[in-house]
């Protein structure tokens, strides 16, 4: 007579093993995927604030007959707004503008505290980027910042063109104290204390760069720290704070001598030096050339730093 056995068998340890290891191997698989179609979608919406915020500057410009001011010098000389300020009613922040006094003293800086601390504007922040934009949880006293700066235009100095609308300056907070290293320039459609008109880019709107992301941000805590950073064009706030989008200059001319937020000067070619590259270069140009338009930093002969968008 036969006995029968009515327990199931279960797995032994090396199938479990195994299991879990195909499990493993396929999460490895799908992972790098999910997270190419997460940052896909962040680098569109990337796109799409640059997009909102190019279609801003063209609703302001039919408004008032001008772009913003790049940044401007606030009242008794202090430090006024960027051209942020002026464009958010145009890239649907008009409760945002309500909030903020234009009339006060640093009203691009402590004079709106209350409104600039907490989180940025969403339109005003690439998602991929990387570093810290938002107060929290960095410190809630510090100004929200943005990823999206304005092109004040390029520094170039050689044997084809010479840009002279440029100034050298800054009184505060660079690794060799406030001398003259830094360099600002006036030949883009947003600079300083100053509004340009569609007729201002003899280089045609289609080739010409207005706005640029930030490839990142730099902070201390602590000021003595400036002397573990080399070079001489390092700038920083002594304190360590977020100067956020709002904060223009608290100088006068244009271009000015002061520091000026949320603009950039172009100050290198973009051309690769070395020969192997520089033929790929040339090879990748010519193709760009028939398929994108190509934008150049400034409103006008400056045709050195070029990048195809």
């Amino acid at each position: 007579m036969r006995i029968r056995n009515d327990r199931t068998r279960g797995f032994t340890l090396v199938e479990l093993l195994v299991v879990i290891a195909i499990i493993g191997v396929l999460i490895a698989l799908l992972l790098p995927a999910v997270q190419q179609a997460r940052e896909a979608a962040r680098r569109m919406s990337c796109s799409n604030n640059l997009k909102q915020v190019g279609i801003g500057l063209h609703n302001y410009h039919d408004t008032f007959g001008a772009f913003p001011y790049g940044v401007r010098i606030g009242p008794s000389n202090t430090f006024g707004p960027s051209f942020w300020g002026g464009m958010l009613p145009f890239i649907e922040q008009g409760p945002l503008f309500d909030q903020l006094d234009f009339t006060i003293s640093n009203c691009g800086w402590s004079g709106n505290s209350g409104v600039l601390t907490g989180h940025a504007p969403e339109t005003l922040v690439c998602p991929s980027f990387a570093g810290d934009v938002d107060t929290i949880p960095q410190n809630p006293s510090w100004d929200s910042a943005t990823t999206y700066i304005g092109i004040a235009g390029a520094v170039i100095n050689n044997s084809n063109y010479t840009e002279s609308r440029t100034a050298t300056g800054f009184d505060c907070c660079s690794h060799s104290g406030g001398h003259n290293n830094g360099a600002t320039a006036a030949g883009g459609m947003l600079i300083a204390n100053k509004v340009l008109r569609f007729r201002d880019a003899t280089d045609g709107t289609s080739n010409t760069l207005v706005i640029g992301e930030l490839g990142g941000r730099m902070y201390t805590a602590n000021s003595s720290s400036y002397a573990n950073i080399p070079g001489s064009n390092v700038l920083m706030t002594a304190s360590g704070i977020y100067h956020g989008w709002l904060m223009g200059t608290n100088g006068g001319g244009t271009p000015t001598t002061q520091r000026a937020f949320n603009l950039t000067t172009i100050r290198y070619s973009l051309r690769p030096q070395h020969e192997k590259l520089r033929s790929r270069w040339d090879q990748w140009q010519l193709r760009s050339q028939q398929s994108a338009a190509f934008r150049s930093s400034g409103r006008g002969n400056e045709r050195v730093c070029r990048w195809p968008c």
